[in-house]
């Protein structure tokens, strides 16, 4: 006996298969413990913020969505700008993601597969701990595709391209 609702799961099925068949395969970064940061030059965190962004090679004020982009983020908001020194920052854990929203974090299948007009972001997450100042908590970054290109996360070059000079890989 023919079932219209299985066929048309076992369709779904097999176009999803399909869809990530055909996607290219990620360059997966070094393990967490595999490598760490030198942050060079001093950061400054602008005052009611946690974080300093990154574009182009430097920090800036805020950012193109649209174009890869880094935030090295702290543990704390302060009234005034805070510093954090030279330091080598140690990563921890490291997470992948794929968010519709980069500022509440959701999940790109919670919004559907062929949506093609929404805007998507792969995001990198690497929760850092610095030799000398505990306050530092992590690096995002992000780079956004639309939902049916095939984006693809940083690699650890674009990554330094994004952050510019002031930090490097050891």
């Amino acid at each position: 006996m023919f079932r219209p609702r299985v066929a048309i799961g076992v369709a779904a099925g097999l176009i999803g298969l399909l869809v990530t068949a055909c996607a290219p395969v990620p360059e997966v970064p070094p393990t967490a413990q595999d490598w760490r940061l030198r942050l060079t030059r001093e950061v400054i965190i602008p005052a009611g913020r946690a974080r300093a962004m990154f574009q182009d090679g430097r920090q800036v004020g805020g950012v193109d969505r649209y174009r890869p982009h880094c935030e090295f983020e702290i543990n704390t908001v302060s009234e005034q700008p805070q510093r954090v020194a030279p330091d080598r920052l140690f990563v921890v854990r490291r997470e992948r993601r794929v968010v519709t929203d980069e500022n509440a974090a959701i999940p790109a299948f919670f919004s559907g597969p062929f949506d093609c007009d929404r805007d998507n972001f792969y995001e990198s997450l690497y929760w850092l701990r610095a030799e000398q100042q505990p306050g530092v908590r992590r690096l995002l970054c992000r780079d956004w595709f639309r939902s049916c290109d095939l984006g693809r996360h940083l690699s650890l070059d674009e990554i330094l391209e994004v952050l510019g000079p002031g930090f490097r890989l050891e």
